[in-house]
């Protein structure tokens, strides 16, 4: 006999569409059945009810390509001094990263109350 009828590959399934009740009540009464020694009686076979449902297999990410690219280099005034980094554009702002944008009419920091500026003047595109 095959290990794949006794344990199938579930990697990718999520439901196998069987109902285990008789298989679940043959293993309740094999310790009474084994006391009484009665003779071997083979475990019954799950019914299939309806059919399995497998995992969606995700799309592979391709490398080297993302959705938010950096396209740009600009000069950010923080508290701590100057740094230049990469930016990407939007309709309204210059995004260096998550949380952290700037207005493209004056180059001051969206989303809270802060001083951080970046220079408009300095934004060059990047060369490839």
């Amino acid at each position: 006999m095959d290990t794949e009828v006794i344990f199938p590959n579930k990697e990718n399934v999520i439901d196998d569409g069987c109902d285990y009740t008789a298989l679940i009540i043959w293993g309740m009464n094999q310790n009474a059945r084994a006391a009484s020694r009665a003779p071997f009686v083979l475990p019954p076979a799950p019914i299939q009810v309806i059919p399995p449902k497998f995992k969606k297999t995700p799309i592979p990410r391709k490398r080297g390509t993302t959705r938010n690219a950096k396209t740009h280099t600009g000069t950010v005034i923080r508290a701590d001094g100057q740094r230049t980094v990469k930016l990407r554009e939007t309709p309204t702002t210059w995004v260096v990263g998550t949380g952290e944008s700037y207005y493209k009419d004056s180059g001051s920091r969206s989303g809270g109350p802060t001083r951080a500026r970046l220079l408009l003047d300095t934004i060059k595109p990047i060369e490839a």
